[in-house]
């Protein structure tokens, strides 16, 4: 009896100071350097709320995505660089209870994720070519895999200690462009073995496109000390933000469930299917594809230009710059013209000053060429007042061979002109009119080889480099 008492006061005595050992114990949230892993990551994102066009309309949104993928970190030193190869990604929506789903083509299914370092833009590029502004809205979701781990990295913590995460960090988390005040904080819940468990919960106020944000965020995630990676992670997600220039109001909750699991085995991101990759990738570009609807015309844009409106009759584009709205393009369909009635560039002014009448307008010059997919084009600039504020205006007729045309028509303010120009110009050179035969396959407009990009464009597609590198 009193050895029998004597061993169950020592078992007690070790299971007390197993457990003080486990909870001071330290260990570090340390993401990996390694870059030969592949994961196969799964996710699921759920949200439901209201978006906002304009002032005084609410329209009642429910999303249902689904992902799953497999990543290899293919660098970490002086950026972070990754390849997924998607096997599904979906998003079912209804806005004011009208279906508006996106799926990522097949084509495009190979995707290049990096960002040049901490609090830097995370750019998204196909290597089957550009992808459509919906697309890239479908995989550039929150808690992005690429640097989810980053989030939470912290050396030396032992269950109970709380940290900040990094600011420009947290920026890449939520896919705004800044968070100007955040009291987000992490708490290293539990260890078990080599899983530490993690939660995070705050919120934070930032801009998205110069719309003010606020957002919300709490959730665990579990933490693989050996593989150096989240495995797992339960967040919920809920923003509200106001209505910008060229993002609508948006005041939603979101469910983001994913799961990372390392695989032996990926044909695709071996090396040797790197391999293959870097034999037969060509220019990669985080540029996008944009057809305007009802239309055979197809064009290419910088990521700056929002597609804020895409109907039969007219698509709009917004370009922002830093939160800043430059000017707009509209893309009118015109109807084609027989051999016989070619439109001169007299007459083109002659409908432009009818046009500007109403705004007080005046045509400053007027010229034709051809642009670089060989189609010939008229454009005529003009500068006048609208509502008191002084505006300029830059009307193209383009033409193909067959007597298709399209108009472009864009607008800026005078203090932005120039750094308007070298844009406007990419836009005229990518635009191209599909074949009238043309097979189901879809034919890119080619990439205007001499059309210069202002600085900012420059920045945005270097940072994606080519995957030959």
């Amino acid at each position: 009896m009193k050895n029998q008492k004597f061993f169950s006061s020592l078992t007690a005595v070790l299971l007390v100071a197993s457990f003080s050992a486990q909870t001071t114990a330290q260990i570090n949230i340390t993401p990996s350097t390694t870059t030969g892993q592949v994961y196969l990551v799964k996710a699921a994102l759920e949200g439901r709320g209201v978006v906002q066009p304009e002032e005084n309309q609410s329209l009642q949104m429910d999303v249902d995505a689904r992902f799953q993928y497999q990543e290899r970190v293919i660098a970490r030193k002086t950026q972070l660089k990754s390849i997924r190869d998607y096997e599904l990604a979906r998003a079912n929506i209804r806005i004011d209870n009208k279906p508006l789903n996106s799926r990522l083509a097949d084509a495009r299914k190979v995707v290049i994720v990096q960002t040049k370092s901490t609090g830097q833009q995370i750019k998204l590029a196909s290597l089957g070519g550009p992808m459509t502004q919906s697309e890239f809205e479908l995989v550039n979701t929150p808690a992005n895999t690429l640097i989810l781990s980053e989030v939470f990295a912290k050396d030396r913590v032992k269950v109970g200690d709380t940290w900040s995460p990094d600011s420009q960090v947290l920026a890449q988390f939520f896919n705004i462009e800044s968070v100007d005040k955040s009291d987000v904080r992490i708490e290293l819940a539990n260890v078990k073995g080599k899983d530490a468990i993690l939660v995070i919960a705050g919120n934070i106020e930032g801009n998205v496109d110069g719309a003010i944000t606020q957002i919300a965020l709490n959730g665990s995630v579990r933490f693989n000390s050996s593989l150096g990676s989240v495995t797992q992670a339960n967040l919920t997600i809920s923003q509200q933000r106001d209505i910008g220039l060229v993002v609508p109001g948006l005041d939603a909750t979101f469910k983001l469930l994913i799961s990372l699991k390392p695989i032996e085995q990926s044909e695709t991101l071996s090396d040797a299917g790197l391999a293959s990759l870097r034999k037969n990738a060509g220019s990669i570009t985080d540029d996008l594809l944009l057809t305007p609807e009802g239309s055979s015309v197809s064009l290419i844009h910088p990521r700056q230009w929002r597609v804020i409106s895409n109907h039969r009759a007219r698509t709009i584009l917004r370009y922002n710059q830093n939160g800043r709205m430059i000017g707009q393009c509209e893309i009118l369909p015109l109807p084609s013209r027989l051999p016989n009635q070619e439109q001169t560039l007299e007459q083109f002014q002659a409908v432009v000053k009818n046009k500007l009448a109403e705004n007080t307008g005046e045509i400053e010059s007027a010229n034709a060429s051809q642009s670089e997919n060989g189609l010939e084009w008229m454009r005529v600039k003009a500068s006048g007042t609208t509502n008191g504020v002084n505006l300029q205006w830059i009307y193209y007729t383009l033409s193909s061979p067959d007597g298709r045309r399209v108009q472009l028509v864009f607008t800026t303010e005078p203090a932005y002109a120039n750094m308007f120009t070298n844009t406007e110009r990419f836009l005229v050179d990518s635009l191209k009119f599909e074949s009238i035969d043309a097979s189901s396959t879809q034919k890119l407009p080619a990439q205007p080889a001499s059309a210069k990009k202002t600085s900012t464009e420059k920045a945005d597609v270097k940072t994606v480099d080519s995957v030959k590198k």
